[in-house]
């Protein structure tokens, strides 16, 4: 595979420092689910130059980027080893490249990269992160071939685009589903005519409330306008299932995965349709898919009553062992100095000036101040569709209780600590256990 030779995409705003590049073979790949996971590398080049008590950016040399290509070069002789590798983006920072890939396998990935962190084996320092698909997301646009816009026209575009939350829409995150069914109605019949999640909530309203002919019409009626929405195609085989149409119920969500085949809830709602039909091997299939690709999905299909018959099966039980949930969840840097890794993960998206100013520095003031550990960095999980949007912050230390007592009182103190999850013992890349989770 040729890494270097990728069309060059600049920033206009930033010419000499940024800009990204696309591997022409991502046309190519297609909507695979084969490749489940995005593996995100920062890779430092240079740390800029100080200016009194400022720092000033310093582009990327000719020699500091022949560098990443050789490191990029060595990354993917190590990887494509282990699994199916494909290398699709690179996105110049200033000081630091970003590279995007898609591989098959977390798990010897990750030892390999484990063991380059332990022995030094690497050219360039990283950082990495490894999330399923839909959890750690680069907007569409980067793939599209458009510019990269700047942080500050990000941001403005976000602050006009804060529209008030439809009443629809409102009471269906609140679950009263029957007020929801009420506005909702009423709401794609005239403004959210052309919202096709509008619809798509309307339909899992009306389920929730038995109400299983009407969710059926109302998924066909939003079928025809959306034909090629795989989220109301999962909708649409979920009411089938709950009326017993199970090879109905199939078919629709097949169409909805050859659609979009990276959406976890087709693939937990088609198990339950094989499942339900006595086909055992073909719905451990599904469910292996569905959980590789989020696996907080192991929960609701432990608890799935339409898989009674695969109770007991070794595949399921294996599928289903919670002492291994997680997904791939962070990283620290390659050069923490700490035993541990503490984890910090914020139910909402901070940017990293807000991240940097409101948690970061604080918190890195109190852990310092008390010698009990140091901020290593921190990260955006952006969401997509029903998956809300997450931050985190990674923290090293010797001393993990008094790191815990740290963080936990001064989010309190800064009434910061609503909705936010504690991950004790994290380090790169493991698996956040349930039973360390500490919930503030």
């Amino acid at each position: 595979m040729d890494l270097n030779h990728w069309k060059h995409h600049p920033d206009p705003s930033h010419p000499e420092f940024g800009g990204y590049e696309l591997n022409p073979e991502l046309e190519a790949w297609g909507n695979k689910h084969e490749m489940i996971f995005n593996l995100t590398f920062f890779v430092g080049l240079n740390d800029g130059k100080d200016e009194g008590e400022s720092e000033v950016p310093v582009p990327v040399s000719g020699e500091e980027r022949e560098e990443l290509l050789k490191f990029q070069s060595e990354l993917y002789e190590a990887m494509v080893k282990e699994c199916a590798v494909l290398p699709y983006a690179r996105f110049w920072h200033t000081g630091v490249c970003q590279l995007e890939w898609r591989i098959s396998k977390p798990e010897p990935v990750q030892a390999k990269l484990q063991q380059m962190i332990q022995t030094q084996d690497h050219r360039l320092n990283f950082e990495y992160r490894m999330f399923p698909d839909g959890l750690w997301m680069i907007p569409d646009k980067y793939l599209s071939g458009e510019i990269l816009e700047t942080a500050d026209a990000a941001e403005s575009e976000e602050d006009e685009d804060e529209s008030p939350v439809s009443a629809g829409v409102e009471a269906f995150e609140e679950q009263d589903f029957e007020k929801a069914v009420g506005h909702l109605a009423s709401e794609v019949e005239t403004e959210a005519e052309n919202d096709a999640d509008r619809w798509m909530m309307l339909v899992d309203c009306l389920a929730q409330l038995g109400r299983l002919d009407e969710a059926k019409v109302r998924a066909e009626q939003a079928l025809e306008k959306f034909e090629g929405h795989a989220g109301l195609f999962r909708a649409l085989g979920g009411v089938l299932l709950r009326q017993g149409s199970l090879e109905m119920a199939e078919s629709k969500l097949r169409e909805g995965i050859n659609i979009n085949g990276l959406l976890p809830s087709l693939h937990h709602n088609l198990a339950c349709a094989l499942a339900l039909q006595g086909r055992k091997d073909e719905a451990l299939d599904a469910i292996e898919v569905c959980v590789t690709m989020d696996s907080l999905r192991r929960f609701d299909v432990k608890n799935d009553t339409d898989f009674e018959s695969l109770r007991g099966h070794p595949r399921f039980e294996a599928l289903t062992d919670l002492s291994v949930l997680g997904m791939m969840i962070g990283s620290r840097h390659t050069e923490n100095p700490h035993e541990h890794c503490l984890l910090v993960a914020f139910p909402e998206r901070w940017g990293p000036q807000d991240r940097g100013e409101i948690l970061e520095a604080p918190m890195q003031e109190r852990l310092q101040a008390a010698g009990a550990g140091t901020v290593l960095g921190g990260a955006v999980k952006m969401g997509m569709g029903v998956i809300e949007d997450v931050s985190f912050v990674e923290i090293g230390t010797d001393t993990m209780d008094q790191a815990l007592e740290i963080v936990k009182n001064f989010l309190i103190e800064s009434e910061l600590s609503d909705g936010v999850q504690l991950h004790p013992y994290t380090q790169v890349g493991e698996h956040a256990k349930p039973d360390q989770l500490i919930c503030l």
